[in-house]
């Protein structure tokens, strides 16, 4: 089934990842609330980028694709990114995003449990099979992580219209595996789970814009938060 990314096809939901997490990274970001805090990337276990676009004055059938990486690794010396999988969204409302031709989301999967929810072929329904929160940002960043030691929100949400952060959230979306958009980007039949814990060969880990998507991840979970005044100044304000 194709989804409104375009195509698709995986590749080109890649390059959207790509051109995102490449924002994440600029020294002169005008919009403090759109960076994903670098504790958030650095503790998670997997993300999932989904992306719709709309298609005349509404977005059609409300359905987006995507894909997700889990942390192969994770706490190890050998931890790294896992292959990509696809991922078909359906179920969301987007009454608020009048005149927004494009969102793309990203889902951060806080704990192993919502790691390994994505790597059967099911369908999980976010607010409901699993909570979902808005991610901490900005000035808020810090104290919303603290918190995480009363208890850890299974995945944390960050939408983005026109470049953005929109804010909006995920709740009653339904997300599960694409195997058909796997298949076209792999060549062959591949479940979900040996994508996501490693068993496909990395041959793949060759794609060049894959190669920037896992550098760029890197890079953002390890930068220096941005300041408020500092993106203020950059920007001009």
């Amino acid at each position: 089934m194709k989804g409104h990314s375009g195509t698709g096809e995986m590749k080109d939901d890649i390059t959207q990842a790509v051109e995102l997490t490449s924002t994440w990274l600029s020294t002169a970001v005008a919009d403090v609330e759109a960076l994903v805090p670098a504790d958030v990337l650095a503790k998670c276990h997997g993300i999932c980028f989904l992306n719709f676009i709309k298609a005349g004055f509404i977005f059609a059938g409300t359905l987006g694709t995507g894909f997700v990486l889990t942390k192969l690794d994770k706490g190890l010396p050998t931890e790294r990114w896992s292959a990509p999988s696809a991922i078909t969204s359906g179920g969301v409302g987007w009454g608020a995003l009048i005149g927004a031709q494009k969102v793309h989301n990203v889902i951060i999967l806080n704990t192993e449990d919502a790691k390994n929810t994505f790597t059967s072929e099911g369908k999980v329904k976010f607010g409901g099979d699993m909570a979902i929160a808005a991610g901490p940002v900005g000035r808020r960043a810090e104290a919303s992580i603290e918190a995480g030691n009363r208890g850890v929100v299974p995945t944390y949400a960050y939408s983005y219209a026109k470049g953005m952060y929109a804010g909006i959230g995920l709740d009653g979306a339904v997300v599960g595996a694409n195997p058909a958009m796997n298949k076209t980007f792999y060549g062959h039949d591949i479940a979900a789970g040996q994508l996501l814990d490693g068993v496909e060969d990395e041959a793949w880990r060759e794609h060049p814009e894959l190669k920037q998507l896992y550098d760029n991840l890197d890079k953002a979970s390890k930068k220096a938060p941005v300041s408020a005044a500092g993106a203020s100044a950059v920007s001009g304000a």
